[in-house]
């Protein structure tokens, strides 16, 4: 069996700690300086998920998803978002990632609400609340009925829409920001 091609060093260099501060970081203070910065480097973060979709690295597709939904949701186009999160949530299956799933399922069908494809938005809202249920995740639930709720208002159904979001006023208690945000949706 022949030895290992680089020869192995007796005393290998200590590895520096990083310093305080390091990597270097801009801080940003509101979501408009976060998506201002997304925005000026979109081409090289979606290429960052183009590259784990292709490299097979599942783990990095959905958390990259994640992190770019809100972008895709605001700017699109819309159908490179529902390629990206039909992806994210496929890759999420593979890796036995349930909660990461769960999320892709919901972005999706909050970006297919927005393309007037509600019947597929009802499917992904509807698998992924599933799934939060399944996990005893409260917050993917509030998030997810909330999300219905929002499409049942867009197609006109506003029984269902009322019906959607008096189910998670049982056993969530929202934020200010999460009631501002839920009667924005509903107005």
């Amino acid at each position: 069996m022949p030895g290992p091609a680089w020869p192995a060093r007796r005393n290998p260099a200590p590895c520096p700690r990083p310093r305080r501060g390091w990597p270097p970081h801009r801080d940003l203070d509101d979501v408009n300086q976060a998506l201002a910065w997304a925005r000026a480097d979109r081409a090289s973060l979606l290429a960052c998920v183009d590259h784990a979709t292709t490299t097979a690295q599942s783990a990095r597709v959905v958390a990259l998803s994640r992190a770019l939904a809100e972008l895709l949701r605001r700017d699109g186009p819309w159908a490179d978002a529902i390629t990206r999160h039909t992806g994210a949530a496929q890759a999420a299956q593979q890796v036995g990632d349930r909660l990461g799933e769960a999320n892709a399922l919901h972005e999706l069908g909050n970006v297919r609400r927005l393309t007037g494809d509600y019947l597929g938005a009802a499917k992904a809202l509807e698998r992924g609340l599933s799934i939060h249920r399944d996990l005893g995740d409260r917050r993917g639930q509030a998030n997810s009925l909330n999300s219905k709720a929002a499409l049942h208002r867009v197609s006109g159904d506003l029984a269902r829409a009322e019906g959607a979001i008096s189910r998670p006023w049982n056993w969530l208690v929202l934020s200010p920001a999460c009631w501002t945000r839920l009667m924005r949706s509903l107005a």
